[in-house]
């Protein structure tokens, strides 16, 4: 009988390897919502999350703001009482009215269009109220870049003061055409607007539609037409 290998290693043996089949049952989407439970503090943790990012169609960038090219934030004039009352520094908005319609639409050319806005605001910027209804026979628009509108006629209101400046103006026309295309505006018709507006953004003055803007807005305004140009919201966004 030939000897063992007495240095033969224990663990160099051939094994016996053996294989299983795991059988992994997965419930039914009808079984697993039986036992489902929401967590309402994660549900809230995400709302919360996503309300905070305000619009995020709307594209980030650099400008007079303080959050950017208006990076959400609502667009105001001279005075910035809107800017700085903006949800994400602790302000509230109030839109007690916004409806728009229209006899046509297609493909973003509005006919014989309606439109009435009523709105406030508060916050650290101060408190500030609004108002606009208007018509026009044909109205071309495109949301943060350009909005067209021929036969306009129109009539609004703002008054506010805080932090952010102080408002109180009456805005009464009827344009011949009126078109706006990334913050440059112009207008040929009848202007009658009356009123001022003083703020952090600059200054605005105006008597029955004779007027200049200076600062973030800048323009000026005669009874037979204006145009400015916003430098906030014709910024190039990075």
């Amino acid at each position: 009988m030939p000897k063992l290998n007495p240095y033969l290693i224990k663990e160099n043996y051939k094994k016996v390897e053996e294989i299983r089949e795991i059988n992994n049952e997965y419930p039914s989407f009808g079984e697993f919502m039986k036992t489902y439970e929401v967590d309402k503090r994660v549900v809230e943790s995400y709302e919360n999350e996503i309300k905070s990012y305000g619009d995020i169609g709307v594209e980030k960038g650099y400008g007079p703001s303080p959050i950017g090219c208006g990076g959400g934030v609502p667009k105001s004039k001279q005075n910035l009482i809107r800017t700085f009352n903006d949800k994400r520094l602790g302000g509230r908005e109030f839109n007690w009215l916004n409806e728009e319609k229209s006899f046509a639409d297609e493909h973003g050319a509005k006919a014989h269009n309606l439109r009435a806005s009523t709105g406030s605001s508060v916050g650290m910027g101060g408190a500030i109220a609004s108002g606009e209804v208007g018509y026009s026979a044909l109205r071309i628009s495109e949301d943060g870049f350009a909005d067209v509108r021929a036969g306009n006629v129109s009539l609004g209101g703002e008054i506010g003061m805080g932090a952010g400046g102080v408002v109180a103006k009456v805005e009464l026309g009827a344009d011949v055409a009126n078109i706006k295309i990334k913050g440059v505006q112009a207008r040929v018709g009848i202007n009658l607007d009356t009123g001022g507006s003083v703020g952090p953004g600059g200054i605005e003055a105006k008597a029955a539609g004779f007027g200049l803007s200076v600062g973030k807005k800048t323009g000026i305004s005669t009874p037979l037409g204006e145009a400015s140009i916003d430098f906030e919201e014709a910024c190039v966004v990075q």
